[in-house]
């Protein structure tokens, strides 16, 4: 099974909300594969959310407690901006790969859209929007 070391990523952890931040502001990730540190994560979620400033905002892979999934479930629902997604925390190394990848791809599907429309608004012979 292959880990996401090997694919490719570097991963970074952090023990409490105040470093994930740092992270996120400091290295600013392709997507953050969040595990929250309380049942279900709701504040830690929305914190993280209002953080993620960037037009598309980050991508979130939410890792939810598969035996008591619900809690998670609805504190990802805090992630009103931009994409997210949920994993099981027993899911194997391929499926992160895969749901990993697929966060990737809408994120650059968006971010060449907002493009394509910012250049749709711009005038080149009057510089103006």
């Amino acid at each position: 099974m292959p880990s996401l070391e090997a694919a490719g990523y570097r991963l970074e952890t952090s023990g409490n909300l105040r470093q994930t931040l740092e992270l996120f502001t400091r290295l600013d990730p392709a997507v953050g594969v969040v595990d929250p540190l309380s049942s279900g994560g709701g504040a830690e979620l929305e914190t993280i959310d209002h953080s993620r400033v960037a037009e598309p905002p980050v991508p979130v892979l939410v890792v939810i407690d598969p035996r008591d999934p619900l809690p998670s479930v609805l504190a990802a629902r805090a992630l009103d901006r931009g994409l997210w997604d949920l994993i099981r925390r027993d899911a194997p190394a391929e499926e992160f790969l895969v749901r990993i990848e697929s966060l990737q791809n809408q994120y650059q599907r968006l971010h060449e859209m907002s493009e394509l429309r910012l250049r749709a608004l711009y005038d080149d012979r009057t510089e103006l929007l």
